[in-house]
């Protein structure tokens, strides 16, 4: 979950929304803030969103070494049931925090990322703005009829610095006629979103 504290009153806001928006109305004291200093929090644990992301890598790393440290316990008869009980809670709350800043990390691409989509029985084709674990935009060349929101959607791109083709289902989340569209994801398979998540990850940490 992801929580801020309110600039002006200092009680806690908690949204899942504070990693999409630049303000929010605080409902303690009503007023709409500017979101900052975002935290990620999980079973007592509690990391500021960007220092989590920046050291993604390195929380991945530690989060292998605690799981190969429980499974030694667990082949240990001499290791105590709350050593391996604390090492499982904590290793539970980094996953946890860990997919917490996974579902809410965009990268925006500066360079562009040519791409191609299909909805219904219209084509089209364009540019991949930003991408997400959970949907991407996209800045399309004008069309004679847009995509209507809600309609199915496929979308195909190569990300850049691999060889990777990528073709993807989802939805259209929202249509700026003419000019841009939102694409909510449908379920990935597992190995498509780890795919996706080396690349997000290794973005923002570079």
């Amino acid at each position: 979950m992801l929580k801020m504290k309110c600039p002006k009153c200092e009680e806690m806001i908690v949204s899942a929304l504070l990693s999409d928006i630049e303000k929010i109305p605080c409902e303690h004291c009503k007023e709409v803030v500017p979101v900052t200093n975002v935290m990620v929090f999980a079973e007592g644990f509690t990391f500021h969103r960007n220092d989590l992301i920046k050291r993604m890598f390195r929380y991945k790393t530690l989060l292998m070494e605690i799981r190969k440290e429980r499974e030694m316990l667990d082949k240990n008869p001499e290791a105590s049931a709350e050593g391996k009980r604390s090492l499982e809670r904590f290793a539970q709350a980094l996953a946890e925090v860990m997919a917490g800043a996974r579902n809410n990390l965009r990268i925006d691409f500066s360079s562009p990322v040519p791409v191609k989509f299909r909805a219904g029985q219209q084509s089209g084709e364009g540019q991949l703005i930003n991408l997400s674990m959970s949907g991407a935009c996209l800045e399309i060349k004008r069309q004679l009829i847009s995509p209507k929101k809600k309609m199915p959607i496929q979308i195909g791109f190569t990300l850049p610095g691999t060889e990777r083709q990528f073709t993807l289902k989802g939805f259209v989340s929202w249509v700026k006629k003419g000019s841009s569209l939102g694409v909510e994801f449908a379920e990935l398979p597992a190995d498509v979103q780890e795919q996706l998540w080396t690349f997000i990850s290794s973005a923002v940490e570079n």
